[in-house]
């Protein structure tokens, strides 16, 4: 490949980076979203723990039951409070990652660089056409001394 194809590979590349970043991003987005979720449902499980002695029928064996369930209840919700803050962080740093990623992916692409490399690869060509072109010309010089010397 030369030097255009590979800028213009680069550039091809660049979008795409930036549509798929755009899309992972759009699915931490929904992460976020579903985590939100279950922090509603710990809030839920919260209030089910501290209200569940007023909803049992006051009979001794239930209330003897009820410390033990309420207990667990509340190490669940705290257990799922805590996946939920370490998920939070988490996401937000992987978040914060992508958001930099893509913008400096939409900055790269926005240097739009193949004109100068096109230019470049002209230049080249010229070059060497020049080059040749001095050769023949240096032969048609050094044949037309020849020639005026033997006259």
């Amino acid at each position: 490949m030369n030097d255009v194809e590979n800028v213009l590979l680069l550039s091809e590349d660049a979008r795409s980076l930036i549509y798929a970043l755009e899309g992972l991003n759009g699915n931490v987005i929904r992460v976020a979203s579903c985590m939100e979720q279950l922090e509603a449902i710990v809030g839920t499980t919260n209030r089910l723990a501290i209200n569940a002695p007023a909803a049992v029928e006051p009979t001794a064996s239930a209330l003897s039951a009820f410390p033990t369930v309420a207990r667990q209840v509340r190490k669940l919700s705290e257990a799922t409070q805590q996946s939920v803050a370490a998920m939070q962080v988490a996401l937000k740093v992987v978040t914060d990652g992508i958001a930099s990623g893509q913008n400096r992916l939409t900055r790269t692409n926005a240097i739009d660089l193949a004109p100068s490399v096109l230019t470049m690869d002209r230049l080249e060509i010229l070059m060497s056409e020049l080059v040749s072109r001095s050769a023949s010309l240096t032969a048609s010089i050094s044949a037309t001394s020849v020639r005026r010397e033997n006259l």
